[in-house]
């Protein structure tokens, strides 16, 4: 059967030659995010950063799964995925930005260069070949097919090169020591209360600790479940509402799990269909997640943060973690009462020190100019 799989991928590669007719674009630059699910994280901030200093220079393609459903800039050329003009618009631009493996069954052409921006930091669950050492015939072709077919990775730290490109897909090309576009927010704090204001204003909230629960994605792909032990919703609300003072959990599921089923109330809104995750991040009080590399992002806010992972057992044997979670920058909390007591009195100062010395320790390259310096890689590649 992967024979068999393997040979199709094959057959639909040679396919795709056809489109070989047509010139490489110097100036176009094709984006796709999350697989066509968003106009969202790495390469929406390195698109938006194009857009500011290009002076109309590059088109960009952005590919979707539903293009009239999803809001993008005007200048954005939007296009359906696996559609005819996907393909040709794929295999027609100079570079190819992506944040997730690119799709194995389109071919790079020689005068093409691939961005693997990825959408995760830090180096915290396992992923890849880490936890998923027997691997089927056919999965490992398209591993080394896309590997091979990827001209720069974007690593955000010395950990992630190490665990994340290197163990987990293997891949041994060039690595681009930038940062992630999508943190450069984080380092201007002007522009991080701007972020916020507009949030708190779009989803309605005013005077209130805005929580944010984003808990990763379990399994793998095609099933999975949200956190394995139930939030307790009603007592952090209820703690909050002891001392008179007022909270709102944002609920954000894993992009996987986006339109599961979400708790909502008075004190909860689902926020599963807000575009950008580091917006929600700017305007949150507070992290709640498990595994999430999240935490990574939110580090550069210095909140306070929560690893809230009563079954912390369970997930280290079945999947396990690249480094011990005493060096991540969170709190581990086991239980509902500890994690309400931490809630109502959060340690600014001990939370600071903490998401400080993680990311120090993994050996950060987030300095709030990736875009810029990927800008300039594209500019580069480009000539």
């Amino acid at each position: 059967m992967d024979n068999l799989k393997i040979a199709i991928y094959v057959i639909i590669r040679t396919c795709m030659r056809v489109f070989c007719i047509f010139p490489v674009k110097r100036n176009r630059i094709f984006f796709e995010s999350y697989a066509g699910r968003s106009y969202s994280c790495n390469p929406k901030y390195l698109c938006e950063y194009i857009m500011a200093h290009d002076q109309g220079k590059y088109q960009l393609v952005w590919a979707f799964r539903q293009p009239e459903q999803v809001e993008a800039p005007a200048r954005v050329k939007k296009i359906k995925k696996n559609s005819i003009r996907y393909f040709f618009y794929h295999m027609t631009s100079k570079v190819i930005v992506t944040n997730m493996t690119d799709a194995v069954y389109i071919p790079l052409r020689k005068s093409q260069r691939s961005i693997n921006t990825w959408h995760a930091g830090g180096a915290y669950k396992k992923v890849g070949l880490s936890y998923d050492k027997i691997q089927s015939k056919v999965s490992r072709w398209q591993n080394r097919s896309v590997c091979k077919e990827t001209s720069y990775y974007l690593s955000s730290s010395d950990t992630f090169t190490k665990y994340n490109i290197k163990e987990a897909y293997g891949y041994e090309g060039e690595v681009v020591n930038y940062g992630m576009p999508r943190n450069d927010l984080f380092f201007d704090h002007e522009q991080v209360k701007r972020t916020s204001a507009k949030v708190r204003e779009q989803l309605g909230i005013q005077d209130a600790t805005v929580i944010l629960f984003a808990p990763t994605f379990r399994g793998d792909f095609g099933s999975g479940t949200e956190s394995a032990s139930p939030f307790p919703y009603e007592k952090v609300t209820g703690a909050f509402a002891k001392e008179n003072r007022k909270v709102i959990i944002l609920n954000r599921s894993h992009y996987v799990l986006a339109d599961s089923k979400t708790p909502q109330g008075k004190n909860i809104l689902n926020v599963n269909s807000y575009p950008d995750m580091q917006e929600l991040l700017a305007a949150s009080d507070i992290l709640i997640t498990d595994f999430s590399s999240s935490i990574w992002d939110f580090a550069f806010l210095q909140r306070p943060c929560v690893l809230y992972i009563p079954d912390i057992k369970e997930y280290q044997n079945e999947r396990g973690t690249y480094t011990p979670i005493e060096t991540w920058p969170g709190y581990a909390i086991y239980d509902e009462e500890t994690l309400c007591h931490f809630l109502a009195n959060p340690p600014y100062e001990k939370c600071k020190e903490i998401a400080t010395t993680s990311v120090s320790k993994f050996g950060s390259y987030e300095n709030g100019k990736a875009s810029e310096m990927l800008y300039n890689l594209v500019e580069e590649v480009c000539k």
